[in-house]
């Protein structure tokens, strides 16, 4: 730990020379990033230009807003999203704790806050807050109010705490210093949506909450369909849909206790019958009984439908079942219609005289009974009984028989009995039918007092098996079916037949049937069949697997009489269409194959389908038999001829242990241990080395057949890892599928203790074609992902690559020395070999040489693909290679040189990933496949070496050149300065220069370019022809007196004759080697101003002084970040125009200070933008009006109601009253309206004109085909005189109806003509002076009294930026005027804030909007209760 003496910190801080000597350090110190994203523009901001609030709070620079608060700097609230990014700041911190802890960590709960809020206590989020980050916010949210509550509170504060649910927020909102109000809708909302019970809890008990009626009435059913109340509690329960309803519970408890209540404090009153109703079912998720007789005396629950009485069951414990006689009364008795057609209903009413929702009295005397003696479960029973006898309700008798299982002897109900009894196999319900003679009686379904009717019918559909045991259905059918008496009493009714299929499905499905139990149904079925009522036939001896063939279980069949079992079983439909689902769905499984075989020949010898009968899964059976190498097995599936074996995982197991070793040191133990012996020698048998060779050479005689080749690749996997000794004894001409690259290019092979490379590579010889085929087509070693830029690495380790490398130079060695001796054997013997066993040499091969080159070369770019891999450990790896085989390694590709870029320096990167798109438009950068020696696309081949020629970006000369150089031939050969190319980059490049903080090189860019320029305008002259230059050089007076208007905006004509460049500008003209005008991107304005200083800037606007409005766009981004000091500059040296780009101050987070600085430093300009933006729009007002007008007047005059306006226009002393009658008109705008609509309606008179030279047009066109006509006539053809006459005859009716066309047309041109005088006098009554000073008059008030979003005040009002507005109306008094459009747009945005923020400083009421803004806020919803209302 290093200390530091504080006297002596002090004395350097205090040394102003010491102290800016060390900031000047810490700029210019440039920080060595390893991700090149990191190194940009923006990784070193002063603090000074750190303003906007949500940045500081996002990058958790708590202590320097701290600081500028106190300081009273500068701090930027405008930013929509920094109170949002505040107020949920304690959640940013407890989801970053909830990433680092487990959630079930008890530990957790031990480090919980102890000092929380009381109300807040029970939030299990606050176990992941910092105590110290919640104390953070509460101070710097205290500071920001007392210190700058006018700037921060742009929005409704309590609604933004609310929303991001921060309980810590509105304490301090609420509390009595600061008084914020909630109002009506905040509320709601909050009851809606609301999270937090405690925030809840809060808003309703604040007195600076506004509780309206509105909201009592809607309060209970907005909090029970919030569904995103949290139940995070501190003690851990698994029950959390449970815990959910407690807390849900409690916030509805704490709503009604608030607002409907008898004690509740406030005393709210409210109207039952405006109460928002809720869901029955709602209410029935509640668990405290209390608080649903509450609500349900509170008349809240909307009538419910009849079906939801299905809802409730008779298993309810006794509170609830009293909830229900409550609602049962009040919401379903009026609609029990289900036994109230009978006779009895009239005695019924006669007799009882209770009103519909009243309880009867004999229930309220049950329910106010208490016995002592009569237990819960007794009173309960009675109560259930008592109701269904008063209500006669056969739905409740259901529910009654359903929970009890007993009939009411007091009701004759025998149809529902009987129909429950044998749907439930009641023998309770029978025996009482048979103790009432009711299977007897010819009249069955109705007493002597006709309780029901025999045609009743009864809705049964609650009615199904229940939890009936099977020895209670067995005793019950035993009973009704066993006995003949009762068989026949039965029998004698009229029933629907009973379904015995059914029960014996229900009594096999069930996991209680065993073999005694389906013994005793056999039985029992054996002696119902005689009476031919059963028309199926199970299977009379009992099997295990019966339920899991009826359930469609999966099946698996252990022995052969299981077997034998199914096949006789069959007669049964149900089971045989049960097994065939179980079939196709493959869920037949064998113990062994010797069992599938069984099976196989089982359905040959009955001549079934094999197709059908043999659909099942074998896979876990092979899987059993390859890892326990049971050959006998494999034998049998192959002989099968079933399909082939599946993929699956497997790997290999073996004991190795010596037997003769192990038994001489057991034979050493006491007598005790002979047992374990004996278990030991049986687990040695399991799997052995041998056991495994015997299954290869089996399956390699019938290669591989019952494998796939997807089975064939894990089995080589397999055996790759657990034994790879035996990969030599694999022979199958399925290594042809075989990927064998995936394991030659896995570096866990080098490495493991078996050494499994070295029994790979003879593989290598055997399928040589096939490797160099593999090679050819395989791409890997990408670059970067093209999506998001990220530059890919692998995760392997140096040492871990290094090693492998070592390995393949070793196999190349040997590989060398191996042909040396061949060639010196071949010199000796003096033979030529016809051919070369190439199993027998390792090396022998063409082939050979270039795979270990290629397996070499793949691992050199792994090397090269490591994250942070140093460039000594590349040289390291590289000279090894060179020493041993410097013939072998191709490092010259994109690939390695790219690499080499990555690993030089980041900054490399940086620029190449900066020019990703080019270099992939141009070379298929991202995916160019580098470890083939000749790659596929020679096209691409071209290109690659056309932008980085690998011959000369070599590891030597990017290594160990300086930087600059490399870069320097780096930019050269990627860049292009052509600006008519559509690769022209200097944009590119001149960012990546400010990025990396270079601003020599960003200047000496331009010089490049000049150079290409020259040496393009130099190629251009050479062939231009000597009398075109005389004839330009002629011309050059003409030109030059015609200069473009653009250039007149160039810094060149711009420059103040006081500035002191003045001169150095304009000396500028006179030099040749001018900078052609270009695209600069506005990115780079971006990142001008903010890396480059004053001096710096001039020096750019010298370099494109003839640019146009360069030092203005300079000037625009330079405000937009802040950059006064380049602002001032710019403004001193250069005639500016600030009217161009003011808009887009307000994009910038720093508007209200950027707003001062200029205001403070330069307000004519202001005063002159602010005249130019009004004369502007009023004579765009003007000209708008004058067009209107001249098309309305028209139309307005020919109307009857309005001539005697006509009549007054015409003189010219009447123009101004008339124009604003028409004006005021109360039909104004729907005249405008009618005008437009009308098809009759001459929008443009000016039309006409052009009409008109079309006809004259048509007219000319004519007379000339007439001419034409006469031509044709003259001529030899002949025409036969019946033909003329019948002409004469069609030319005179033609002539008769064109006549009557005339007439008309002259009659519709008079009408033209009347509408066109009437349009000319409008028009030149409008033209005359006098009428276009009143129409510019008119159009000025109606821009004075209509301000819209085009000036500085009313922009900044529109956003809110109240701060910024005032020091408007300071700057510029008697400019802007706050009318009502502003305030009407305010309220449409429910910007308040603004509002109150004048108003509280009567600036409204200095402007005379007093009285419209009280009356618009008082006719305000919610605005109406705002307490700074006057």
């Amino acid at each position: 730990m290093v200390f530091v003496d504080e006297e002596l910190f002090w004395k350097v801080f205090n040394n102003k020379f010491l102290f800016n000597k060390i900031f000047q350090h810490i700029e210019s110190t440039e920080i060595d990033y390893d991700n090149h994203k990191q190194i940009n523009v923006f990784n070193k901001i002063k603090f000074k230009y750190l303003t906007t609030f949500g940045f500081l709070i996002m990058e958790e620079q708590y202590e320097l807003i701290k600081y500028k608060l106190n300081n009273n700097e500068h701090i930027s609230f405008n930013d929509s999203n920094s109170i949002r990014i505040f107020f949920n700041m304690l959640q940013m911190n407890i989801n970053k704790n909830k990433n680092k802890y487990n959630l079930n960590n008890n530990n957790n709960s031990n480090n919980s806050n102890s000092n929380n809020n009381s109300n807040n206590k029970n939030d299990e989020s606050e176990l992941y807050l910092d105590e110290s980050i919640k104390e953070t916010f509460k101070e710097i949210l205290i500071m920001v109010l007392r210190k700058r509550r006018d700037e921060f509170e742009n929005c409704d504060l309590v609604r933004a705490a609310v929303t991001q649910e921060n309980y810590e927020a509105l304490l301090i909102l609420l509390n009595d210093e600061f008084k914020f109000q909630v109002l009506p809708d905040i509320i709601m909302m909050a009851l809606q949506t609301c999270k937090k019970l405690s925030i809840i809890k809060l808003l309703l008990d604040s007195p600076y909450s506004i509780i309206t009626t509105d909201i009592i009435n809607h309060s209970l059913h907005s909090i029970f369909i919030n569904g995103n109340i949290d139940n995070n509690n501190n003690s851990n329960n698994n029950n959390n849909n449970n815990k959910l309803l407690e807390k849900h519970e409690e916030a509805i408890q704490i709503v009604y206790d608030n607002f409907f209540s008898k004690k509740n404090k406030h005393n709210y009153q409210y109207d039952e019958n405006k109460l928002k109703k809720i869901n029955l079912q709602l209410l029935l998720k509640l668990k405290s009984t209390e608080l649903q007789h509450n609500l349900i005396d509170l008349n809240i629950i909307e009538t419910p439908d009849i079906k939801l009485l299905e809802l409730f069951k008779f298993s309810m414990d006794f509170k609830s079942f009293l909830i229900f006689i409550k609602i049962y009364y009040k919401y379903f008795n009026n609609n029990n219609n289900d036994n109230n057609n009978n006779n009895n209903n009239n005695k019924n009413n006669n007799n009882n005289k209770l009103k519909k929702n009243e309880i009867p009295k004999l229930i309220k005397d049950k329910i106010d009974n208490e016995n002592e003696q009569e237990g819960e479960e007794d009173k309960l029973k009675e109560l259930q009984k008592l109701l269904v006898i008063e209500t006669k309700s056969l739905s409740l008798y259901i529910k009654y028989l359903m929970k009890w299982d007993e009939p009411i002897k007091e009701l004759k109900e025998f149809e529902l009995v009987y129909q429950f009894c044998f749907k439930t196999f009641s023998l309770n319900c029978l025996k009482f039918l048979m103790g009432n003679n009711y299977c007897c009686s010819s009249s069955r379904g109705s007493d002597s007092n006709g309780t029901i009717n025999k045609t009743t019918k009864i809705k049964l559909s609650s009615i199904f098996l229940t939890n009936r045991s099977l020895i209670d259905i067995l005793e019950f059918l035993q009973f009704a079916y066993c006995n003949e008496n009762n068989y026949f009493k039965i029998k004698s009714l009229n029933y629907e037949p009973f379904h015995f299929l059914n029960v014996y499905n229900y009594i096999v499905k069930s996991g209680e049937c065993n073999n005694k139990i389906y013994n005793q149904l056999m039985i029992i079925l054996n002696k119902i069949s005689r009476n031919s009522i059963i028309k199926f036939k199970p299977p009379f001896i009992w099997n295990s697997m019966l339920p899991d063939i009826l359930n469609e279980n999966e099946l698996t069949i252990r022995n052969k009489s299981t077997i034998n079992w199914i096949f006789q079983s069959m007669e049964m439909k149900q089971i045989n269409s049960s097994l065939y689902k179980i079939r196709i769905e493959k869920k037949i499984k064998f113990k062994s194959l010797e069992l599938v075989k069984f099976y196989f020949k089982k359905i040959k010898s009955l001549g079934l389908t094999t197709e059908l009968y043999f659909d099942m899964n074998t896979t876990e059976l092979c899987n059993n038999a390859i890892k326990s190498c049971n050959l006998k097995e494999l034998i049998v599936f192959n002989e099968m001829g079933l399909p082939p074996i599946k993929p699956f995982d497997l790997s290999f197991s073996f004991n190795i242990i010596n037997k003769k070793q192990r038994n001489e040191e057991e034979n050493e133990k006491e007598d005790e241990e002979k047992e374990k012996e004996k278990e030991e020698e049986e687990e040695e048998k399991q799997l052995t080395i041998e056991n495994l060779k015997e299954m290869i050479n089996y399956l390699n005689q019938i290669n591989f057949r019952i494998f796939t080749n997807e089975m064939f690749d894990r089995f080589f996997t397999a055996i790759l890892k657990n034994c790879p000794q035996l990969i030599e004894t694999i022979k199958t001409t399925k290594f042809k599928t075989l990927d064998i690259l995936k394991y030659l290019l896995d570096s866990q092979y080098y490495f493991n203790e078996k050494e499994t490379i070295n029994y790979l590579l003879p593989l290598l010889f055997n399928i040589e074609s096939k490797v160099l085929t593999d090679l050819e087509v395989h791409r890997y070693n990408l670059l970067c992902n093209n999506n998001n830029g990220d530059i890919l690495y692998n995760k392997k380790s140096f040492e871990e690559v290094y090693t492998v490398i070592q390995f393949w130079v070793n196999q190349i060695q040997k590989q060398q020395q191996q042909q040396q001796q061949q060639q010196q054997q071949q010199q000796q013997q003096q033979q030529q070999q016809q051919h070369l066993n190439k199993t027998s040499v390792i090396g022998c091969g063409r082939g050979i040489n270039t795979i270990f080159t290629r397996f070499l070369n793949h691992f050199y770019r792994e090397l090269l693909s490591i994250k942070l891999i140093r460039k000594d450990q590349v040289k390291q790896v590289y000279n090894f290679i060179y020493e041993n085989i410097p013939l072998y390694l191709n490092d010259n590709n994109l690939y390695c040189t790219m690499r080499y870029f990555f690993i030089g320096s980041p900054k490399f990167t940086k620029y190449l990933m900066s020019r990703v798109g080019e270099i992939t438009r141009r070379s298929d950068y991202a995916k160019v496949c580098c470890d083939q020696t000749i790659p596929n696309n020679l096209f691409f081949l071209n290109l690659e070496t056309e932008i980085l020629d690998p011959h000369i970006f070599t590891m030597d000369f990017i290594f160990n050149s300086d930087f600059d150089t490399v870069l320097s031939r780096l930019i050269e050969n990627l860049s292009d300065y052509n600006t008519n190319s559509p690769n022209f980059n200097l944009n590119n490049n001149l960012a990546y220069f400010l990025h990396i903080r270079r601003v020599d090189l960003f200047f000496k860019e331009f010089n490049k370019m000049k150079i290409v320029q020259s040496l393009e305008n130099y190629s251009n002259s050479t062939t231009t022809n000597t009398t075109i230059t005389s004839s330009s050089s002629a011309n050059t007076s003409t030109t030059t007196d015609n200069i473009d208007s653009q250039i007149l905006l160039s810094p060149y004509y711009k420059i103040k004759e006081s500035s002191t460049y003045y001169q150095k500008v304009k000396e500028l003209k006179d030099k040749k080697d001018k900078l052609k005008p270009y695209q600069i991107e506005e990115t780079l304005y971006v990142l001008m101003v903010r890396s480059l200083n004053v001096n710096e800037i001039q020096r750019f606007i010298e370099i494109h002084y003839d640019h146009p409005l360069i030092h203005n766009k300079v000037l625009k981004f330079a405000c937009g970040a802040n950059r006064f000091e380049i602002v001032d500059f710019l403004v001193s040296n250069y005639n500016v125009d600030f009217s161009e780009f003011w808009n887009s101050f307000f994009e910038s987070p720093n508007t209200d200070q950027l707003f001062q600085h200029l205001f403070n430093n330069y307000p004519s300009f202001f005063n002159n933008i602010f005249d130019q933006s009004l004369s502007s729009l009023k004579e765009k007002e003007f000209k708008n009006l004058q067009i209107l007008l001249l098309q309305l007047l028209p139309y307005i005059f020919r109307r009857n109601e309005y001539q005697y306006l006509y009549t007054k226009f015409q003189n010219p002393s009447n123009i101004k009253q008339v124009l604003k009658e028409i004006l005021n008109l109360d039909q104004f705008d729907s005249l405008v309206e009618k005008m437009r609509n009308e098809d009759n309606t001459d929008d443009d008179f000016e039309n006409y004109q052009e009409m008109d030279e079309d006809n004259e047009e048509e007219e000319e066109e004519m007379d000339e085909d007439g001419e034409v006509e006469e031509m044709y006539e003259d001529g030899e053809v002949e025409v036969e005189v019946e033909v003329e006459e019948e002409e004469e005859e069609e030319e005179e009716e033609e002539e008769e109806e064109e006549e009557e066309e005339e007439e008309e047309e002259e009659e519709e041109e008079e009408e033209e003509e009347e509408e066109d005088g009437l349009y000319n006098t409008v028009k030149n009554i409008l033209n005359l002076e006098d009428s276009i000073k009143v129409i510019k008059e008119i159009a000025g008030n109606r821009v004075d009294n209509r301000q819209l979003d085009i000036n500085i005040f009313t922009v900044s009002f529109s956003n809110g930026y109240s701060i910024l507005c005032d020091m408007i109306l300071n700057y510029f008094p008697n400019k802007f005027q706050i009318t009502k459009s502003l305030i009407d747009q305010a309220l449409r945005k429910s910007n308040i804030e603004i509002i109150k923020y004048f108003y509280k400083n009567k600036t409204i009421e200095k402007h005379r909007m007093l009285n419209y803004v009280n009356q618009q806020l008082k006719n305000h919803p919610t605005f109406k209760y705002l307490n700074w209302l006057k």
